[in-house]
């Protein structure tokens, strides 16, 4: 069975720039642009703050020498016409980001069992490699000098031997309690994925307090950018990871260097691995292409990303990441 876009599954990006412009300044541009536009959504300016809005809105962030931009609750590709809208406004701007800035994207996971959402985290792990050439050279973990941690396959998976069976498996509701037999608090879960993850609110794939506070897993790994396609290109790829485990049976991928290691032959390359693993193409689906599209075009988008990033650390062979791998650090040029 293929994998195909949930228009349902509710999202969320925050976008952190650098500018000198004051907070009003970018809510205003932003404004104005919504209604060029003919969009009825709003942003405004805000305290510091976790809570979710109904608008857009500025907050400060001690992290970037400007501002963070925050997205309300989206769904859809009518969430992309926002997107759209706010980078537009911000580009006019010309405000900036660099390598202390970041794009996160929260994906709705209330109602997922505890081993779907193991399976999203075992999987983004087992391609953590190739997704690291996906992103700019700053975002590929603090080992490299960059930003996050990386998801460690290894750690996560317990050497492949954890596939959260015995994890509270009776899913997750609306106000992020355990349903089931059992009054099993969510804490319980989180507190045991965090241990496995590490670093949990600075890793590339978190739910070190989204879950609790917003009942989301958070993609914390692209770098800062005001570019729409790149945004929505990580909010398809990241849906895509949890679709594929919700609407398949749960899968915990291995990496390629593991699968190496254990004497399996890895032809055609951890891109195609990983695109086979989502099971995108229509003809997972039937031959419909209307309900793959948007995965597929987002890993188009992917695979520039990742030809761009990986020449400029001297691979030329796409196939070659992570052949060389011997722990979950990614490739070294």
């Amino acid at each position: 069975m293929g994998t195909v876009f949930n228009h349902n599954r509710t999202y969320g990006v925050e976008l952190e720039v650098n500018t000198s412009y004051g907070a009003n300044t970018l809510a205003d541009a932003i404004n104005a642009e919504f209604t060029a536009r003919g969009i009825s959504a709003q942003c405004q300016v805000q305290s510091y703050n976790h809570r979710a809005s109904s608008s857009w809105k500025i907050v400060s962030d001690a992290t970037v020498r400007g501002w963070e931009v925050v997205s309300p609750i989206l769904k859809g590709l009518e969430g992309k016409e926002e997107i759209d809208a706010v980078c537009a406004a911000l580009r006019s701007l010309n405000v900036t980001t660099g390598v202390q800035t970041g794009m996160h994207v929260h994906h709705d996971a209330r109602g997922l069992t505890a081993k779907q959402i193991g399976g999203t985290f075992g999987a983004y792990a087992a391609f953590q490699t190739l997704l690291n050439y996906g992103v700019s050279r700053s975002r590929r973990g603090r080992e490299q000098g960059g930003y996050n941690t990386i998801a460690n396959w290894n750690r996560i998976t317990s050497n492949g031997s954890d596939n959260y069976n015995r994890n509270y498996t009776y899913g997750i509701t609306a106000d992020t309690t355990f349903r089931g037999p059992r009054a099993d608090n969510a804490s319980a879960f989180i507190s045991s994925i965090n241990r496995k993850i590490g670093m949990a609110r600075e890793c590339s794939i978190s739910i070190g307090s989204s879950l609790s506070r917003h009942g989301t897993i958070e993609f914390r790994q692209h770098q800062g950018t005001t570019n729409a396609t790149k945004v929505w290109t990580w909010v398809l790829i990241t849906q895509s990871i949890i679709e594929r485990q919700v609407q398949n049976r749960v899968s915990f991928p291995k990496p390629v260097y593991v699968e190496i290691a254990n004497g399996k032959s890895v032809a055609k390359g951890d891109f195609i691995r990983f695109k086979r693993f989502i099971a995108i193409s229509p003809r997972y689906n039937g031959g419909d292409t209307a309900t793959t599209e948007p995965y597929v075009w987002a890993f188009k988008q992917l695979y520039k990303n990742i030809k761009k990033f990986a020449r400029q650390d001297g691979i030329t062979d796409t196939k070659d990441i992570g052949k060389n791998q011997s722990n979950h650090n990614y490739v070294r040029p």
